[in-house]
C-alpha cells in the first residue's frame, strides 16, 4: 500500500509505521485496511460483509434481516442508519436499537421500534426521501432550507410517493424538481402560468433591493437545470435505499465519471451570460485563492478573460479532462 511516496504495510505485529492521516490520504490504503480488519475478523469466526455500493444500506438490510430471529444492536452515529432503519424496521420483528459510539453521547441508546410506531408508517416511509433532498452523503442540502420543513407540507409527500416508484421518467423527474423549487422559495407564486426563470428573476430582484450588503449566490434558488440534476440524484439515491437490487448507472442520473471517480453535474447551462462572464475576470497574481480571487468570490472558475492565469495555470482553473493517446 502506498502513501504519498512511501510504502507502507500493515502489519499485525510490528503495527503502522506511519501517522494514521498520512496513511489515509491514498483511498486505495483504507479499502486495503478493510480488507485486512475483515480477514482478521473471519479469523475468530464473524461474519464480515464487504459492500459493493452503499455501506449505509447493507448496514441496514442485515439488521433487519437479523432482527427476524434475535435483537439486534447497530453501534454507529449516522443520521442514514437512523432513517433507513425507521423506514426498513418492521414492527413484527425482534427489538432494533441505534447505539451511539460517541464518547461525549454515553449511553444513548434509540429504540427504534419505539420511534417508528411513536411517528407512524406514513412519516417513517417519507424520511428517505425528506433525507436525500434535503442533503445527504450523496447530494446537497438546499440552502436555507431545514430539514424538518418539508413535514409542515403535505402535498410534498405526494412527491416522495412519486418517486419511490421504480420507473419514473426524467422529464416528470423534472417537472417535480420545479415543483419542489417552487414550493420553497415562490410560495407565494400560484400560477402555473409564471415561468421557473421569471421567479428566480422577481426573487433576484427583491433581494438585491432589500438588502443592504452583497445578495450571497448561495442563498438565490437553484437554476431549472440545477434543479433537474438534483432531483437525478435524488431519484438514484431513494431507489439505492428503497430496492435492494438497484442496477441503474449513475452516469445517466446526474454524475459523471472523471478521473475514476465520480463528480455530480451540477448544470448543462453556462453559470451567466457570455457578455456577463466577460465582466467579472482576476488579475490574481498567484494561486487564485479563495479569500483573494473574485472569480471565487462570485462561484465562477477562471477563465481566458483572466489576467495572469487565463483559467489554466491556478487553483480555480476547470477541470481539463485527459487527452486520451491514439495511434497516428
Amino acid at each position: 500500500m502506498r502513501s504519498g511516496r512511501t510504502h507502507h504495510q500493515v502489519q499485525s505485529r510490528n503495527g503502522l509505521q506511519c501517522h494514521k492521516r498520512t496513511f489515509s490520504r491514498q483511498s486505495q490504503n483504507k479499502q486495503a485496511f478493510v480488507q485486512y480488519l475483515g480477514d482478521i475478523l473471519k479469523k475468530d469466526r464473524c461474519q464480515v460483509l464487504h459492500p459493493e455500493g452503499d455501506p449505509d444500506t447493507l448496514i441496514v438490510n442485515t439488521a433487519v434481516t437479523c432482527a427476524v430471529n434475535v435483537t439486534t444492536v447497530v453501534i454507529e452515529e449516522d443520521t442514514e442508519l437512523l432513517v433507513l432503519l425507521l423506514h426498513h424496521a418492521d414492527l413484527r420483528s425482534r427489538p432494533i436499537s441505534l447505539k451511539s459510539v460517541l464518547k461525549t453521547k454515553k449511553h444513548k441508546v434509540i429504540d427504534i421500534l419505539s420511534m417508528k410506531t411513536h411517528l407512524g408508517p406514513l412519516i417513517c416511509n417519507f424520511l428517505p426521501f425528506l433525507h436525500a433532498i434535503n442533503g445527504c452523503d450523496t447530494t446537497s442540502r438546499l440552502f436555507g432550507v431545514a430539514k424538518g420543513l418539508p413535514l409542515k407540507r403535505p402535498k410534498l409527500m405526494q412527491i416522495s410517493r412519486q418517486l419511490q416508484r421504480h420507473s419514473v421518467q426524467k422529464e416528470k423527474l423534472q417537472q417535480i424538481s420545479l415543483h419542489w423549487v417552487r414550493k420553497h422559495w415562490f410560495l407565494s407564486t400560484e400560477d402555473q402560468r409564471v415561468t421557473h426563470w421569471t421567479c428566480c428573476v422577481t426573487t433576484i430582484l427583491g433581494a438585491v433591493a432589500s438588502s443592504i450588503t452583497t445578495v450571497q449566490v448561495r442563498s438565490l434558488p437553484p437554476t431549472s437545470a440545477a434543479a433537474k440534476y438534483h432531483s437525478l440524484r435524488v431519484y438514484l439515491q431513494l431507489q439505492d435505499w428503497i430496492d435492494k437490487i438497484c442496477d441503474m448507472k449513475p452516469e445517466m442520473w446526474g454524475w459523471h465519471l472523471y478521473s475514476g471517480r465520480l463528480d455530480p453535474c451540477t448544470t448543462d447551462l453556462p453559470p451567466a451570460p457570455e457578455l456577463l462572464l466577460k465582466m467579472i475576470r482576476c488579475n490574481c497574481k498567484s494561486d487564485c485563492r479563495p479569500k483573494r480571487c473574485p472569480c471565487r468570490k462570485h462561484g465562477l472558475e477562471c477563465s481566458l478573460a483572466c489576467a495572469e492565469c487565463k483559467g489554466i495555470s491556478c487553483l480555480n482553473s476547470p477541470p481539463t479532462e485527459p487527452i486520451a493517446e491514439c495511434d497516428v
